[in-house]
């Protein structure tokens, strides 16, 4: 979704069939809106994706083994010690 302005409008649908996420941008009526559970697993691939790239990048640069280098990743995506 690309929007002309840096705001946008969240809003959360508790239906009983699945809660949803509408997003629009101020001022107008299109809405788009996605469900809790695929905004998960879009987050989740995004992270995990992120996450392989690092790994790929402390590898390569800084010469760390797998484990280490996931780690390191890890720690700085997720903030986990």
């Amino acid at each position: 979704m690309f929007t002309k302005s840096k705001e946008i409008i969240l809003t959360i649908y508790p239906h009983s069939d699945g809660p949803y996420l509408g997003f629009r941008e101020p001022r107008r009526r299109d809405e788009y809106k996605l469900s809790l559970k695929e905004a998960y697993r879009q987050a989740v691939l995004i992270t995990a994706t992120k996450i392989a790239v690092r790994t790929k990048q402390l590898k390569k640069e800084q010469g760390m083994r797998h484990t280490k280098a996931v780690k390191q990743a890890r720690r700085e995506f997720l903030g986990r010690p």
